[in-house]
């Protein structure tokens, strides 16, 4: 029985590595700009310091996301900046993940500038279903982040299984240009402005929610404070 058992493992374990090698060739071989991806790791440096970083949902993910923007933001920002804001809602959870990586590898920032959304504070889909799990590498010491933070064991199973994927291993780079569109004011209409509040709050304004995703806003707080931004 145990010499079955030490087999089984050992299958496993020699699956894994094989599986992990060939996500890591797969990977060099993408090495995408930032307006090239809604990848975050995917650019992430090591041992750099910028005179800014990013946070937020879409609002603060426009102004990296296209290549024409960057030159602007960073003549703004006075130095070179990085950008961790997330699309499609993305909330104070996987804000502070991104945050804690980013001080893992050894990075500095003059300054840690959050774009808030007050319904980051309330919104389970923002916070603990977010869909950056789709997007990112799989990288050990970010799996292991997930599963010191916490996180939804469906979350992280998700992160893995997708790597595995046809979308992920036939990705290629989506370079956006520039996003200079904005709404005229006879298009804010009333109803549309209920419609996407009501797309933003889905779960409501429950004190509950807030109780549980607040405290990751003290969190980047602290980290920021913690290594001098």
């Amino acid at each position: 029985m145990l010499r079955i058992l030490i087999r089984g493992t050992l299958f496993v374990l020699i699956n894994a590595a094989l599986a992990f090698g060939l996500l890591r060739v797969h990977e060099s071989r993408l090495a995408p700009a930032a307006w090239e991806t809604d990848s975050i790791l995917l650019h992430m440096p090591s041992e750099t310091r910028h005179a800014a970083v990013l946070l937020g949902s879409s609002r603060a993910y426009l102004l990296g996301r296209f290549r024409d923007h960057v030159p602007v933001l960073e003549e703004v920002m006075d130095g070179p900046v990085f950008n961790m804001a997330l699309p499609s809602g993305g909330g104070l959870r996987p804000a502070a993940l991104y945050l804690r990586e980013y001080f893992a590898r050894g990075n500095q920032a003059d300054r840690i500038i959050y774009f808030v959304d007050p319904f980051v504070f309330y919104g389970t889909g923002a916070n603990d279903a977010h869909k950056f799990v789709y997007d990112e590498p799989l990288h050990l010491s970010f799996f292991a982040t997930m599963l010191c933070e916490g996180y939804p064991y469906r979350r992280i199973l998700t992160y893995l299984r997708s790597k595995f994927s046809a979308a992920w291993l036939l990705q290629q780079p989506e370079a956006l240009i520039a996003h200079p569109g904005a709404l005229d004011p006879e298009q804010v209409d009333p109803g549309l402005i209920q419609k996407r509040i009501a797309s933003l709050y889905v779960d409501g304004v429950e004190q509950e929610n807030l109780g549980r995703y607040a405290p990751y806003l003290e969190k980047i707080v602290s980290a920021a404070t913690a290594h001098g931004s």
